[in-house]
């Protein structure tokens, strides 16, 4: 069934269940309908689903689920709206950055979330692999650096496993900042599952523990006319 009232070109395979057009339709390749379009201001989908003008964009809806739009935002930018919470979800603005939960990013990824009275958590990062006895898993953080045309690695805070991980009881870990060394990727400080800070080692044996090659392994200097050190028991 096809009833319309306005133009309809189409240019190609149609094949038609229910359309309802009130409008011009110019099509140049092809149409299939496995249900019910309306060519309103709301068109149904199969299974409950409509897609409908929202403001500036669409909004997506389907019955017993939040409803969300899709919106053409300041700066040619693209919003994700949940219209039933009446919040942003997440915008891409037109010079590149996107925001999750804010509509004004600032840098090219901006996280923004409010806890009251406690911790927000931004971003998680997950390795989900996992088999007995194995101690290797870790996960990172890298930064890059161009070299000429080519993205190198230049940083990378790394969190690993010090134990296997196959109970409550074994599960420590430990974290690792690196740096571009001679052109390879070089450990320079370790926090252990302990607390002890290694500069220069991987094991730390105690809360600082300083490794070097060099006679004189730490400078503390003061901008006053006296520089020391307090030792307290």
């Amino acid at each position: 069934n096809v009833d319309f009232n306005g133009d309809l070109d189409v240019d190609g395979t149609t094949n038609l269940d229910v359309v309802d057009i009130d409008g011009a339709v110019d099509m140049a390749s092809k149409l299939v309908v496995a249900g019910q379009i309306t060519g309103s201001s709301t068109t149904l989908l199969g299974g409950n689903v409509s897609i409908s003008s929202q403001g500036n964009g669409l909004s997506l809806s389907r019955s017993g689920y939040d409803t969300y739009a899709f919106q053409h935002s300041t700066g040619n930018g693209m919003a994700i709206f949940n219209v039933s919470d009446d919040r942003n979800e997440m915008h891409f603005k037109g010079d590149g950055n996107v925001g999750i939960g804010t509509n004004n990013p600032a840098k090219a990824l901006h996280i923004v979330g409010a806890t009251d009275d406690g911790l927000f958590e931004g971003l998680q990062i997950d390795n989900t692999d996992h088999a007995s006895g194995e101690t290797g898993q870790s996960v990172a953080i890298n930064m890059r650096l161009a070299q000429a045309s080519t993205m190198r690695d230049a940083g990378r805070i790394t969190i690993g496993k010090d134990d296997d991980w196959d109970d409550a009881a074994a599960t420590d870990s430990h974290m690792t900042f690196k740096t571009m060394l001679n052109n390879t990727l070089t450990e320079q400080m370790r926090i252990d599952s302990s607390g002890n800070v290694g500069i220069g080692t991987n094991n730390p044996s105690k809360p600082l523990h300083v490794l070097n090659a060099d006679n004189q392994v730490a400078r503390f200097e003061s901008t006053d006319a006296y520089a020391g050190i307090e030792l307290k028991d």
